[in-house]
């Protein structure tokens, strides 16, 4: 997979994690996420939260810069 697309993915993952949080701090909530709100008492806070760490996570691994040194590069 390529490396923007993973990103994108972790964003996407962020950003509906922070929405769904506002959304049920406001009473609403998205339709396709309306069975985590099912869940009882703070188990759908933590979820939410989860796919905001994760997304954050999955967005900072690829965007860091890692310098492979030469013994492990292949010289062709």
């Amino acid at each position: 997979m390529a490396k923007p697309i993973r990103i994108l993915i972790g964003f996407i993952f962020f950003i509906m994690g922070i929405l769904s949080i506002i959304l049920t701090l406001c009473g609403m909530q998205f339709i396709f996420l309306a069975f985590i709100n099912r869940l009882a008492g703070i188990w759908s806070l933590l979820i939410y939260a989860i796919m905001c760490l994760g997304g954050l996570m999955i967005v900072m691994a690829n965007l860091s810069y890692t310098k492979i040194p030469k013994e492990y590069q292949n010289d062709h």
